[in-house]
């Protein structure tokens, strides 16, 4: 879904397959709509641990990494602003592969 200003994705993932680390420049939010995602932010002692129901509040400039925990696929809505994407260019940040 998009907007002129914000964009939004339906994201289906796999249990205990960790996505990249990154920040963005924007806040961005979840709503966690099945399973159970540990959230990794920079500066939190340990992870957030959201379930179906959740809201999970990502702010801007600091990176994070999510991996689903449990036996089903997790599943979730990811909104940010329009365009904003992945970024690595700080230390912490590292793609996948």
């Amino acid at each position: 879904m998009l907007t002129d200003d914000i964009q939004a994705f339906l994201i289906c993932h796999p249990p205990g397959q960790p996505n990249d680390t990154h920040y963005h420049h924007h806040d961005e939010w979840w709503v966690v709509l099945r399973g159970e995602i540990d959230w990794y932010i920079e500066g939190q002692a340990a992870p957030i641990h959201a379930r179906a129901g959740d809201f999970v509040f990502g702010p801007k400039h600091l990176w994070h990494h999510l991996e689903p925990v449990g036996h089903e696929p997790s599943v979730r809505i990811a909104i940010n602003a329009r365009g904003e994407f992945h970024r690595y260019d700080r230390p912490g940040c590292k793609p996948l592969g």
